[in-house]
């Protein structure tokens, strides 16, 4: 299994960069491409369907992945159903918000 580990310390309240992380508004400013949502809802909750096109080299790719897990200014993970990266081993992201982490 390969494992892909990115940290990033942000000043400012826990709730807000949260609820930036989980939203539609603030992927696409994280990501590193143009992105073209599919799905509607801003805000994500368990369940939810991610559901976007991004271009790469002036190609749209889809992604779509699940909302599989979520605990609010803790952690969500997504799993992926449909992209370039799907396969039967299952790619998931997590994302930890940890608080009191040292620098």
């Amino acid at each position: 299994m390969l494992t892909y580990t990115r940290s990033v310390r942000l000043d400012a309240p826990l709730e807000r960069i949260f609820r930036y992380c989980t939203s539609r508004h603030g992927f696409a400013c994280q990501f590193p491409f143009d992105v073209q949502w599919l799905s509607e809802k801003e805000y994500w909750a368990r369940r939810d369907i991610l559901d976007f096109r991004y271009r790469v080299c002036r190609i749209w790719l889809r992604h779509r992945a699940e909302i599989i897990s979520l605990e609010p200014n803790q952690s969500f993970t997504d799993l992926m159903l449909e992209g370039i990266y799907h396969s039967p081993s299952a790619i998931r992201m997590n994302s930890s918000f940890p608080m009191g982490v040292p620098a």
